[in-house]
């Protein structure tokens, strides 16, 4: 057996790999975690989806070629046990739930360009290789665990990480600390990882890269996980089961008595999309969106992995908060399960795209209302952003979209012409772009579209301010000061949809198109470079939709 990799050396590989993957964002590698199989889709998946969706979108934006992977999760005792009271076979099973996953991202319109399922051929083979990449290393080896076991957590907790509770039927029931799951003593032979090695490159990780969980809490809560995890062999991992117990799974390669342990086999679907083990094409993952109750796994385990293998850390790990009802945690059980389906259907999909991304919680918990649906579409895109449009656009002022440029050009040459109200409108959209990237970059959906609103807020007290339907009727009587001041205040307002339009389409990409379609702006004057202040409005404007932005709702009233 080869000799262990030694800590310091461990140490070089996270700092060499992390910036390797930081180096280009030429290539984007966005992420969702792949769902379990073992239930239906539910609201905090869709979140998930939609928040890596947005992210994916902004990138691609940006000018990046972007992979975009999301898919299901298949193997585990979970699923086995499903299956068997289901009295169907496991794939079949799995082949029925994962169909809902891909229909799903269809209606929630993700741009996904790879759905992976576990139990695909290609992941078997890309496991089984990264399996014997890890045993040529030197971190696998065989032992007997002997332990409480939870299968509902497929997770094996050491004595302290468990307590006593009172059952419902007066018995007493060990619980993982942790997570309330029961727990079984469990003793048996498996395969183990060397996590413990670890544990001292993973704390270097994150200490000198702030950056690589988000959150900043929850890289904190993984700091004080690893600072309390043992270092040596008692702080290993079990990387697999035996085939008595557990055969729906991955056999462990030259060992068919073994099952690899479902998170392993679930992790390395990362490198399965990128063609694992021919290619790594787009790896490391730019982006890796997970729910928090999973950051374990990910900010843990899989960058051990990677280390242990050789390869690069992912560049950001974001672990959202989740979805209550009523302040409750949602559950089948309790009967307060929303489901996505029919919310898309009923509120349409940009209006919840648009709500999930208002309104859901990073760092804390969000409590889900369909009221609030309603409310954040009417106050924020229809009261705001489909007002702005619909007064300036309106055929009485017939905007002269084919000049906007000729009114930006001027703008920027003449600063003393324009009146207090003018300056601070041109400041405000002169940092719209900047702000909402920031925001975009540091995952904070809800600030990006806070820095929409407010630009889209000052833009409508600005019409209000300005009158231009008293300024129409002046200039309409041949005053050319009029004149000027209206094409002034008609440009800045429409300005401020243009730029809103662009910054808004990877939150809500049908919506954010059909307005840039009504004004008039040209599909290739969509990107992100776009969407700084005064850089539209060229000569080339769609003439075909000028017409549009006179007539149609893009924010109907009525959802």
């Amino acid at each position: 057996m080869r000799s262990f990799i030694r800590p310091p050396l461990c140490q070089l590989l996270a700092q060499r790999w992390y910036s390797l993957s930081t180096a280009s964002q030429a290539h984007a590698t966005i992420t969702t975690p792949i769902y379990y199989v073992n239930a239906e889709p539910h609201i905090g998946h869709l979140y998930s989806s939609v928040l890596a969706d947005t992210l994916a979108r902004y990138h691609q934006l940006r000018g990046s070629t972007v992979t975009f992977m999301t898919g299901t999760d298949e193997h585990g005792t979970k699923i086995q046990q499903a299956a068997h009271r289901a009295e169907t076979d496991p794939l079949v099973y799995c082949d029925r739930i994962a169909q809902r996953f891909k229909a799903l991202a269809q209606q929630a319109h993700l741009s996904h360009t790879d759905f992976i399922r576990t139990t695909e051929p290609r992941h078997t083979a890309a496991v089984q290789a990264f399996w014997q990449r890890l045993e040529a290393a030197g971190v696998i080896y065989k032992g007997t665990y002997a332990g409480w076991y939870a299968i509902s957590d497929e997770a094996f907790y050491a004595p302290d990480q468990v307590h006593s509770v009172l059952a419902a039927d007066g018995s007493t029931q060990m619980v993982a600390t942790e997570t309330g799951a029961a727990v079984e003593w469990t003793e048996e032979e498996n395969y183990k990882f060397r996590l413990g090695q670890f544990i001292a490159p993973l704390r270097h990780w994150l200490e000198t890269h702030p950056d690589a969980i988000q959150p900043a809490g929850r890289r904190l809560d993984v700091l004080r996980y690893l600072k309390t995890h043992p270092t040596g062999p008692e702080g290993d991992l079990s990387v697999s089961r035996p085939r008595s117990r557990l055969a729906w799974g991955i056999t462990v390669p030259q060992d068919p008595c073994h099952t690899v342990y479902v998170w392993l086999d679930a992790l390395v679907n990362y490198l399965t999309c990128t063609g694992y083990p021919q290619a790594t094409m787009g790896f490391p993952p730019t982006v890796q969106v997970v729910g928090k109750d999973i950051l374990k796994f990910h900010a843990v385990f899989w960058p051990a992995f990677l280390l242990a293998a050789g390869l690069p850390l992912p560049q950001r790990i974001v672990a959202h908060a989740h979805w209550t009802l009523d302040n409750h945690k949602m559950s089948k059980s309790r009967g307060n399960v929303v489901d996505p389906f029919a919310l898309l259907h009923t509120y349409g999909v940009d209006t919840v795209r648009f709500f999930l991304m208002r309104d859901g919680g990073l760092e804390y918990d969000a409590d889900f209302s369909e009221a609030r649906i309603v409310v954040r579409y009417k106050e924020s895109l229809v009261d705001q952003l489909g007002n702005l449009v619909s007064r300036c656009a309106a055929k009485a002022f017939a905007p002269d979209f084919n000049t906007f440029h000729l009114t930006a050009a001027w703008i920027g040459r003449s600063p003393a012409d324009l009146t207090a109200a003018d300056n601070a409108m041109v400041a405000c959209l002169d940092q719209v772009a900047h702000r909402a990237a920031n925001a975009y970059e540091a995952t904070n959906v809800r600030q990006a579209i806070a820095v929409v609103l407010e630009a889209v807020h000052r833009a409508n007290k600005y019409v209000t301010h300005t009158e231009p339907w008293n300024l129409r009727k002046l200039a309409a009587s041949g005053d050319d000061h009029a004149q000027q001041r209206l094409a002034m205040v008609l440009f800045l307002a429409l300005e401020t949809a243009r730029i809103a339009g662009i910054v808004l389409q990877p939150i809500i990409p049908t919506k954010a198109s059909q307005l840039l379609d009504a004004i008039g702006v040209p599909l290739h004057r969509r990107q992100w470079s776009d969407a700084q202040y005064g850089a539209g409005w060229r000569d080339d404007v769609d003439h075909n939709h000028l017409a549009a932005a006179h007539t149609k709702v893009i924010f109907p009233r009525t959802l």
